[in-house]
């Protein structure tokens, strides 16, 4: 980890504190991130002296310099390893990106420096020898997600990198495992498989982690989880997974959709993953649209309860296990209720169904999307009220009043939109007919039965 030393360079308009966030809540205290724009001419006259004086201070860990405003008088003082400098192509200066040429600065956006840090810190780690990382894919509550490749083999897998605590069906990575192989060897087209895994001592910093604050405090996490992200702080070891790729998740595909009869043929697919899910006695609890991969194929059909079903070209697959529950797993109360009441087709109503279908109004009135259309409470008259009763009676207590008002949006959408006081009115977004989201209301618990629905279509 020594002697890593990145110059970025950049425009005086540039603004680096997205930069500079991304790479502190990634690694804090790892690493060294330092403005020079101001500091070098209120101590030190000579650019190169005041620059190997603090490379020698600080060369126990690496160092990013950021210099925008001088740098390209002082550039060539500095003897870095890699040098990038920030384009723009609103201040551009063919005078400026002349000079850095001659000296090697390569020119390159700040999403794509953060990704070459990151990749360069990442790879001095070596989590696992045989594996070379390309890119960071993502970041969840447990851990983070790379591209990798393998060194020998040249073939492209995933690799999850996360605090583990305990070595028993409690702990998150062991379940993982268990549900992986369980899934993958009678589904394998529907489920993310994992290849490889060690739990071994890593210096990987978790989420948890980086939300302490100045007090010791962990920011937004409710007091009966603080107990156990304090175990993961405190823990030395990391579980590493290889695991396949996949193209994309659906998070980026359905939502840009306009094709109803696709969205549908993809929506049964989600379906059929939770219902294989809970087929098989586990619960997921994170069935989200980020949480279901995409992969690229040419087969035309899919075969569902054996039926044909056209793929769109598009294979969707659950990717992440890290909150799975099963009854065979040592569970906490707050677990067990969890299995008892719930099952995976929450998510598919909450995010899938209610965000597709109210997805017209994200065109005229854009907050209500994320802020009244998918959380906010709205009032509803008794008299509605007591036609949607009549579809919420087999719902248990503590799902009932959410999907109350998820119900209401859909069946009464003019009013609600009414309520909403947008002026131009638009239409529900009807992939699936009102009546077939009242029959999966009324059928929540028997995914079998509104996977059949949906097919019939």
């Amino acid at each position: 980890m020594r002697n890593i030393i990145i110059h970025i360079c950049g425009y005086e308009s540039f603004d680096k504190t997205k930069l500079t966030n991304k790479l502190k809540d990634e690694y804090n205290e790892k690493i060294y991130i330092k403005d020079l724009k101001e500091e070098f001419y209120q101590q030190i006259s000579k650019y190169e002296d005041f620059i190997d004086l603090f490379i020698q201070k600080y060369n126990d860990k690496p160092l990013i310099l950021l210099d925008v405003k001088n740098c390209l008088e002082n550039f060539y003082t500095i003897d870095t390893k890699y040098k990038y400098f920030i384009t723009d192509k609103q201040t551009d200066n063919i005078e400026c990106k002349k000079i850095y040429k001659q000296n090697n600065y390569k020119f390159i956006d700040s999403d794509k420096i953060i990704d070459k840090v990151i990749k360069i810190i990442e790879n001095k780690k070596k989590y696992m020898k045989n594996y070379k990382i390309i890119k960071k894919l993502g970041a969840g509550l447990h851990g983070s997600v790379y591209l990798v490749k393998n060194k020998k083999t040249k073939k492209k897998y995933a690799m999850k990198v996360e605090k583990v605590i305990e070595k028993n069906l409690k702990s998150q990575i062991y379940r993982e495992l268990d549900f992986s192989q369980h899934m993958t060897t009678k589904y394998p087209q529907q489920f993310m498989k994992i290849y490889e895994y060690k739990n071994k001592k890593c210096s990987y910093v978790n989420w948890s982690q980086n939300k302490l604050n100045e007090q010791n405090k962990l920011n937004n996490i409710d007091i009966y989880e603080e107990k156990y992200y304090r175990e993961l702080i405190a823990s030395p070891y990391c579980s590493i997974t290889i695991t396949s790729i996949v193209d994309d998740t659906i998070h980026y595909i359905i939502y840009k959709l306009d094709d109803k009869k696709i969205i549908l043929d993809l929506f049964i697919q989600i379906v059929n993953i939770a219902y294989l899910i809970n087929k098989e006695g586990y619960y997921h609890r994170d069935l989200t649209s980020k949480n279901i991969g995409v992969v690229l194929t040419k087969d035309k059909y899919i075969t569902i309860l054996d039926k044909k079903v056209l793929t769109h070209g598009y294979i969707l697959q659950a990717i992440d296990y890290g909150t799975v529950l099963h009854k065979k797993y040592i569970l906490k109360k707050s677990e067990i209720d969890a299995l008892t009441y719930n099952n995976d087709m929450y998510y598919i109503l909450q995010i899938i169904i209610s965000r597709i279908m109210l997805k017209n109004l994200n065109k005229y009135y854009y907050k209500y999307i994320y802020d009244k259309v998918l959380n906010d409470k709205i009032l509803i008259s008794e008299q509605d009220s007591k036609i949607l009763e009549q579809y919420l009676e087999n719902i248990k207590a503590n799902n009932y009043n959410y999907f109350k008002q998820i119900l209401y949006k859909i069946i009464f959408f003019d009013k609600f939109q009414t309520q909403l006081a947008i002026n131009k009115k638009v239409k529900l977004f009807d992939f699936i007919p009102v009546e077939s989201v009242i029959f999966i209301v009324k059928n929540f618990y028997d995914l079998k039965k509104i996977l059949e629905h949906l097919i019939s279509l």
